[in-house]
């Protein structure tokens, strides 16, 4: 589909003229250039020359204004988007660090979240909370059984057994 056919079909079927938008869309710049110029002028603010012999009218000076204007607009527009891209990727090394620390057993698994979270509005707070030292062992290495881990009760129970295993044995 052409342009021509398009424009037609926006105009018959959605009642959108874009010609005439774009009309009124220059003619609000040229109204905005003419008001500003006119206030230039009204202040009879005195605009340089920018190179030798040439002169630069109030007019001229309102239609870059507004140029860079437009242009800041389009500028913050994209400070917005990369901030956004920092935050999402200084949350995902936040979260890293914080898999880190659960691993080396430093932050409790069901308090990965809140530290997370401290971590991104207090760093300096989330540093001073943070253990130096590991709280927990979550590795898979078991439990050193070497040591006696039963009481005097126990060996009391163990030894009345043993002899009623060998009385019943008789």
């Amino acid at each position: 589909m052409e342009l021509p056919e398009m424009l037609k079909l926006l105009k018959e079927d959605h009642d959108i003229d874009v010609e005439a938008l774009q009309a009124a869309a220059e003619k609000n710049g040229e109204e905005i250039v003419a008001a500003f110029s006119a206030v230039l002028e009204k202040a009879n603010v005195e605009i340089p020359p920018p190179a030798e012999g040439e002169d630069i009218s109030a007019r001229e000076v309102a239609e870059a204004v507004v140029e860079l204007a437009h242009e800041k607009a389009g500028l913050e527009t994209r400070v917005g988007e990369l901030e956004g891209q920092l935050t999402k990727a200084e949350e995902k090394a936040i979260s890293a660090e914080m898999d880190g620390y659960v691993e080396e057993g430093r932050v409790l698994p069901e308090q990965r979240d809140e530290m997370i979270a401290l971590a991104q509005e207090n760093r300096e707070r989330f540093e001073k909370l943070l253990p130096k030292k590991p709280i927990v062992d979550l590795s898979e290495r078991g439990v050193d059984t070497h040591e006696d881990t039963h009481s005097e009760d126990d060996t009391e129970e163990i030894d009345r057994l043993v002899s009623l295993a060998n009385v019943s044995k008789k």
